[in-house]
């Protein structure tokens, strides 16, 4: 501090800094000036779902895989070609 009481004198120097410091905390807090330039929507890609049957599974076996798992049923719907099993 002894460089700014050289150049300004003891208590307006530190007003002088203080003042200062203080200017730079409010600058950062006040949000910036809006654009006169609205900026682009950002775009956001929607993909389609998943359409049309998929294959029978290879493990499959019989109907509701009924060998592998005997108490399997059929719920009478079908999901994309698979019929839904119970």
């Amino acid at each position: 501090m002894g460089s700014v009481r050289g150049v300004r004198g003891g208590r307006t120097g530190r007003a002088a800094g203080l003042l200062a410091a203080a200017a730079l905390v409010l600058a950062a807090c006040v949000a910036p000036a809006p654009s006169s330039t609205p900026a682009a929507p950002a775009r956001l890609t929607v993909f389609p779902g998943a359409t049309g049957n998929i294959a029978t599974p290879p493990w499959w076996n019989g109907d509701c895989d009924s060998v592998d798992d005997p108490g399997s049923h059929p719920l009478g719907a079908t999901y994309r070609g698979v019929e839904v099993c119970g």
